[in-house]
């Protein structure tokens, strides 16, 4: 039997572990998270990590905390890797079209109600589509947008989003030769 290296590695990535394994799950060397999941100038966002939930399709509000972040931006939006690693698809009745990535840090992402994914599994470049943004789920009477998860939803993503929102767009706002001009007298203006 000959295995496909890419298969070997998902399988060590995402094969469950038994609850007396003492054994941790591959840790590889990485920077982490490095890339917004959603192109950054569609998206929009508040820390809503822990809120308590909003009705759900049928109307009916549960009682449960909010475990990621929604990153709000029109339907069919690209949907990034947030850093390189394994890349899972699946479906699911709450999040409707779902990756799951585990990183080249260890760090795990889970992003929810994707129109649709981008490929099959696969090991994946930070700033690689996955999917597009949707409402898929028990998103479908939402505006779309990306449900964002980071380590099972025991960490809140909400600053590292605000980092890399942040120094994008600051990126964008630097001078570059075509925005100076020079005035009259040999000034910028």
């Amino acid at each position: 039997m000959v295995f496909d290296p890419i298969t070997v590695f998902l399988a060590l990535v995402f094969w469950p572990k038994s609850k007396g394994s003492r054994a941790p799950g591959p840790r590889l060397a990485g920077p982490g998270m490095s890339v917004f999941p959603v192109t950054v100038e569609a998206a929009s966002f508040s820390n809503d990590y822990h809120a308590a939930a909003v009705p759900g399709a049928d109307g009916v509000v549960v009682a449960r905390k909010h475990l990621g972040i929604d990153i709000f931006a029109p339907a069919g939006t690209a949907v990034l890797a947030p850093e390189a690693g394994a890349v899972r698809f699946t479906t699911d009745p709450k999040g409707g079209n779902v990756f799951y990535l585990k990183g080249a840090s260890g760090t795990s992402y889970y992003g929810a109600h994707m129109m649709g994914a981008y490929g099959l599994d696969r090991v994946v470049s930070a700033g690689e589509q996955l999917g597009w943004v949707g409402n898929t789920g028990n998103a479908a009477t939402t505006a779309a947008h990306l449900h964002f998860q980071m380590n099972g939803g025991k960490t809140n993503p909400y600053s590292k989003l605000r980092e890399l929102s942040d120094a994008h767009l600051a990126r964008k706002m630097l001078p570059t030769s075509r925005t100076v001009r020079r005035g009259a007298f040999g000034g910028t203006t």
